[in-house]
């Protein structure tokens, strides 16, 4: 009898240690989620309450999660940097570009891991337009932001490798700042002065579709491989204070992954019920069949891209390894 009294006291004295240390971490957790269709994974995690569900496992029932919905990679950015957030999401020029910010310090942010992969297409309405040599004065490319957003970096890297990095601003000129939400119908009007976009999915496929425009090259082959255009990230700070919730956040997001990749029908009616989105469920499922959209935590193409952009001056950090700029828990993985 008294042994067992002492098994129940040790017993119980490692759950009120266990009970401790998910205590002493935060209460709440605030998430960023950005719009579009490379936030699939992280759509399906908050619908599915996947993250609560591997909170819960840890023991960490009592944290709530916020999910706020932040358009633009400078404007996450900056709730990150002003703690207004605590795990944030978005493509790798805003995180080179806060990782480059903050490295070496004790907020240093880092990646997590990647969320979504696919390449970004530059489509052109002008069939004569068959290379980006083709490019000229007449040709307007639609992007996000001029010079700074991903599309405008991997259009300067494909000029680079056409004409070397002394040129590597050559289609700079052609190219106007607008969302994708006006690129598209002005490039398929045909009317006004948009003649090409850097398109990623859903839009490459509604301008395709269309049989108006032709794609001359997509960042795929840029790069050499697969790149990612969604990774997750947080500080330095928030994962040594919190190793329980950022964990479930890994596990979360892993898991959501997995489940796009194998319930395609149902992970695409989720993402039409939280998006607004000219394409149907069917529609988007079919996209989910294309091999070279990829939901996986891998961290892919971040070395390549990061290194140029420190090469043409956009970053002060430079990357030995593409595992500088991530946390240990992705190190494993055959990443690039």
């Amino acid at each position: 009898m008294k042994s067992n009294n002492r098994y129940l006291a040790v017993f119980g004295s490692l759950a009120m240690l266990v009970s401790g240390n998910a205590l002493a971490e935060q209460d709440s957790v605030r998430i960023v989620k950005t719009p579009g269709f490379s936030a699939l994974p992280v759509l399906v995690m908050e619908h599915d309450k996947l993250f609560e569900k591997h909170l819960e496992k840890r023991g960490l029932e009592g944290v709530t999660v916020e999910w706020q919905r932040i358009s633009g990679g400078a404007l996450v950015n900056d709730a990150v940097l002003a703690g207004n957030v605590d795990i944030a999401s978005g493509g790798i020029g805003p995180l080179a570009t806060i990782w480059s910010k903050t490295k070496g310090t004790a907020l240093e942010v880092k990646g997590i891991g990647g969320v979504t992969s696919q390449p970004i297409n530059l489509n052109c309405r002008n069939p004569e337009i068959k290379s980006i040599t083709d490019l000229n004065d007449s040709e307007k490319i639609a992007l996000p932001a001029v010079k700074v957003s991903i599309q405008a970096v991997m259009l300067q890297m494909a000029s680079a490798q056409e004409h070397g990095m002394d040129d590597y601003t050559k289609y700079d000129r052609y190219t106007v700042s607008m969302p994708s939400a006006d690129a598209i119908p002005t490039l398929l009007s045909g009317t006004g002065a948009i003649t090409c976009h850097m398109a990623a999915e859903p839009h490459h496929t509604i301008e395709v579709s269309s049989q108006k425009v032709h794609t001359v090259f997509n960042t795929y082959e840029v790069l050499g491989g697969p790149h990612n255009i969604s990774l997750a990230y947080t500080t330095s700070r928030f994962r040594e204070e919190n190793p329980n919730i950022y964990g479930a956040y890994v596990d979360a997001l892993k898991e959501a992954q997995q489940y796009v990749t194998s319930n395609k029908k149902r992970a695409s009616e989720i993402y039409v019920s939280m998006n607004k989105e000219a394409l149907t469920a069917p529609e988007i499922e079919a996209l989910l069949d294309n091999e070279n959209i990829i939901f996986d935590i891998t961290p892919l193409g971040t070395a390549k891209t990061v290194n140029f952009m420190n090469q043409t001056g956009a970053l002060d950090a430079k990357i030995e390894s593409w595992r500088d700029m991530f946390f240990p828990e992705v190190h494993s993985l055959n990443g690039n």
